[in-house]
């Protein structure tokens, strides 16, 4: 997405002054964006076609403007803003041959080129990237020319607030989306920290929020980490993984298991409702259903509750459970509840609630299969908003405060 529509990140090594620099040219989003409206319009996922999706402005161009200046100014570089340009606009004038890459994501975006498309696709994607374009000799893009020419001409300062900024917004204020001209007046791009970390004895850099290069440093609880593979991936990608499970010999295996791999991670044993947590998380995953073997809506609800105060601004909570069969099987349901009143203990079964024998036959397995709306209920009692979900044969949802 580097290209004049789209955003931009850096990472610039200063080797005169051994600094390592971050640029983030990520465009923000319009002023006139409300969460709760689009929620009302689209539901809890954003749409991926129409004139309310690019809500953001674009950043490429203040990002080249901005690495240009650096290296002309900090570096000494002797090339010109505009010779830059020079051969990107030629292409896009003269022509270039279709490449492979482009033929087949073409093919693969066929969706795009149906009788019953988008107006504003037919209107303005149409004539550059139809299918029976990419036979001709040469694939030309006369307008990008013609943009290009004006950035390498105006600098970014064309592109966010002069002549070409204005006939941009008003273009795409006609397809119902909401940046205007003050939102590209007042875009700029940023010089940030990088993110940096060690791995492996050596080091890795990124850059912080809104890419998606936190990760690197995240820090993960995984409830109900079994005997570590879960925990074993995530470290090996970089993230600082721990580990909770109630069973002490699964900890024991799961940290042996670790030392196999020459990986470490921070263990806790014990159920979550019980155990101290130190600190804060940028996200909790509640592995292998195990949410659902938390008994009573109000434990876990408690639950949700003593993670939204362990968890980062921004953080985000993985829940996978089990949705309730249709029908319900009301066998296992009502003999449930009977074992509930004849052991007269302080668990109350409620809908949803199943027992049955487990594999040590000095055991019996309990789950709880949720209904629909009940994991919603149970998430707003804690002030949690459920942002993606997933259901099938298993259930997935993601929960952010």
């Amino acid at each position: 997405m580097n290209g004049v529509g789209g955003d931009n990140v850096w990472l610039i090594y200063d080797g005169r002054r051994e600094e390592l620099l971050g640029l983030n040219a990520a465009g923000r989003s319009a002023a006139a964006v409300d969460a709760d409206r689009y929620r009302a319009s689209h539901g809890v996922s954003m749409p991926t076609r129409g004139g309310a999706v690019a809500l953001t402005v674009p950043g490429a161009v203040s990002g080249w403007w901005e690495a240009h200046r650096f290296s002309r100014d900090e570096l000494g570089s002797p090339i010109a803003w505009r010779t830059l340009f020079d051969d990107a606009i030629a292409h896009a004038r003269d022509g270039i041959a279709a490449s492979t890459g482009q033929r087949r994501v073409t093919e693969q975006a066929k969706a795009l080129f149906t009788d019953d498309g988008a107006d504003e696709i037919r209107k303005t994607f149409w004539p550059v990237s139809h299918p029976d374009r990419l036979p001709a000799e040469r694939f030309t893009q006369s307008d990008l020319a013609r943009t290009l020419e004006l950035i390498a001409e105006g600098g970014a300062e064309e592109f966010y607030a002069g002549e070409l900024a204005g006939r941009i917004a008003h273009v795409v204020a006609a397809v119902g989306n909401p940046l205007r001209a003050i939102d590209f007046a007042r875009h700029r791009a940023d010089w940030v920290e990088p993110l940096r970390a060690r791995y492996r004895g050596g080091e890795t850099a990124s850059l912080p929020p809104p890419t998606q290069g936190f990760a690197a440093r995240a820090r993960i609880l995984v409830v109900g980490c079994g005997t570590g593979r879960d925990l074993i991936a995530l470290v090996k990608l970089g993230y600082r993984a721990e580990g909770l499970d109630v069973g002490p010999r699964t900890v024991t295996v799961a940290r042996r298991m670790l030392e196999t791999e020459g990986l470490r991670a921070e263990f806790y044993t014990g159920p979550i409702e019980a155990v101290a947590l130190p600190g804060s998380f940028d996200a909790f995953i509640f592995s292998w259903f195990c949410y659902c073997y938390i008994p009573q809506a109000d434990t876990r609800i408690g639950v949700l509750r003593k993670v939204k105060a362990h968890l980062h601004p921004g953080g985000r909570i993985l829940i996978s459970y089990i949705p309730a069969e249709r029908p319900p099987r009301w066998l296992p349901i009502r003999l449930t509840q009977l074992g509930g009143r004849i052991s007269g203990s302080d668990w109350r079964p409620e809908p949803g609630d199943v027992v049955g024998p487990a594999s040590d036959w000095r055991r019996i397995h309990y789950e709880h299969q949720f209904q629909d709306g009940e994991l919603e209920e149970e998430a707003h009692a804690d002030g949690l908003t459920i942002v993606f979900r997933e259901k099938g044969a298993a259930g997935t949802a993601v929960l952010t405060a």
